[in-house]
């Protein structure tokens, strides 16, 4: 589950018992994450934007790591969904 403070994205994370808050790497703009996928074997990822930069976070199973978005050249890519179909 994501949601935003007004300027940056956070993750909420259920252990079983409770949730707890998990931060996202920021960039210094509003990041806005719209879509996360995980497949059976634990691979998770989450993808939004932020300022006009898309954004692309792989969960490393402690925390989320920013990985390179592809560059679609000088417009702007914008991720709405992922989809994880193995690890």
């Amino acid at each position: 589950m994501f949601g935003n403070d007004g300027n940056n994205a956070f993750s909420l994370h259920w252990d079983g018992s409770q949730w707890s808050s998990l931060p996202t790497p920021s960039r210094g703009f509003s990041t806005v994450l719209r879509a996360v996928s995980a497949s059976p074997g634990g691979e998770v990822w989450a993808v939004g934007d932020s300022g006009f930069d898309s954004v692309t976070l792989r969960w490393t199973g402690s925390a989320w790591d920013e990985v390179p978005a592809p560059d679609p050249g000088p417009q702007f890519l914008d991720l709405d969904g992922v989809t994880t179909i193995s690890a």
